[in-house]
């Protein structure tokens, strides 16, 4: 169906080549054998096959000739906030061709993106260019959810892998050496050891466990996500399907009573960075999660644990050795028609993970 904006329809299967040609120029996607299939498999999977399931459709601009000049990615998520199910839009792969009016053609998209029916819409990795056409259009930076933090587990080992390219092979000679510092600063970086360790039993986390911890755990947060166990099945497989960026752990705690404590999910890639998706506990169980975190990222050899600023867990990270900085093309940028959907977001009473973001939608 037509947008009354000019140009602007929905995405369809037709579409994918002139779309991933233009995502490949865009994003200067190296060119592969299987690249062809590769971009059918991801605009299949993320884009096309929810909307039969009833989520919200992709966008694309079409110029006077009848080619595809601009694409916006778009996914459905499902949140809860007092009593009200409603729904937000994930913006993701929001690209204009360069040669054409790319900057008239951005703003369109985005305008169309922005009136759709969804309750709220919202933007996890956006760059800079981005920022400024939300704010254009009545959206806003989240600015508590735009920080992000460091915690160097093993900072020389950190430090080799940052710099690994450059020194080649003096790097491997290096590691025992880095390895003997590490271990040396890890007495200034475990201020957990203070603490009794977490006495917490570790068990693997599944779509449908998360499914219902979720429900009864988020009492104190006004806007949380509302997962059904198939559509968190298929994020859980879309997160861990980012292989450039490392295997996913998804970790349950429970208690000594077999209660559940909490749960976490991070992938850990080939630089030794562990990237944090998702943390969640009950009551009373925060600063045992957040110790038993940094413990496994540590044994899993990380040198570094690294995450969105979610507020819900500054008290808990205050009690680590953590670095907070903006990184250049993170940033959340929300908008909604509705005042309490942003004041839940902007005064940190909104549980919104990276996982319920734009990872999920990456392109590998």
């Amino acid at each position: 169906m037509r947008s009354p904006l000019a140009g602007i329809r929905a995405f369809e299967a037709a579409d994918i080549q002139q779309v991933a040609n233009l995502h490949q120029k865009v994003f200067g996607v190296a060119k592969s054998p299987d690249i062809g299939n590769r971009y059918t498999a991801y605009f299949t999977d993320k884009f096309l096959d929810p909307v039969r399931q009833g989520a919200l459709p992709s966008l694309v601009f079409e110029d006077e000739n009848g080619e595809i000049a601009g694409f916006m990615g778009i996914a459905t998520r499902w949140f809860v906030i007092g009593r009200r199910r409603i729904r937000a839009a994930v913006s993701s792969q929001f690209i204009a061709d360069p040669r054409a009016r790319s900057r008239l053609i951005a703003v369109a998209l985005l305008r169309d993106f922005l009136n759709g029916p969804q309750d709220f819409s919202f933007s996890d990795e956006a760059n800079e260019t981005s920022r400024i056409l939300w704010e254009k259009l009545g959206g806003s930076t989240s600015v508590l959810y735009s920080m992000h933090w460091i915690a160097p587990l093993r900072p020389t080992n950190l430090l080799l892998s940052k710099s690994g390219s450059r020194f080649g092979s003096h790097v491997t000679l290096a590691g025992p050496v880095a390895n003997l510092l590490d271990g040396i600063a890890s007495v200034f970086t475990r201020p957990g050891k203070l603490r009794p360790q977490p006495d917490l039993e570790i068990e693997p986390l599944h779509a449908h466990a998360l499914a219902n911890f979720m429900s009864e755990s988020m009492d104190d947060m006004m806007l949380h996500p509302d997962y059904d166990a198939a559509s968190l099945g298929r994020m859980l497989d879309d997160a861990a399907r980012q292989n450039a960026q490392g295997a996913l752990q998804a970790v349950l705690l429970r208690s000594r009573g077999r209660q559940v404590a909490g749960w976490y999910l991070y992938c850990l890639d080939r630089r030794g960075t562990a990237e944090v998706l998702q943390v969640g506990y009950r009551r009373g169980h925060r600063e045992e999660v957040i110790d038993h975190l940094f413990n496994k990222a540590r044994l899993d050899g990380a040198s570094a644990l690294a995450g969105r600023m979610e507020p819900h867990m500054g008290r808990a990270l205050a009690d680590q050795v953590c670095l907070l900085y903006r990184r250049q093309y993170d940033s959340m940028l929300v908008h909604s028609r509705d005042p309490q959907v942003l004041n839940a977001i902007h005064s940190g009473k909104a549980f919104i993970s990276r996982l319920d973001g734009e990872w999920c939608l990456r392109f590998c």
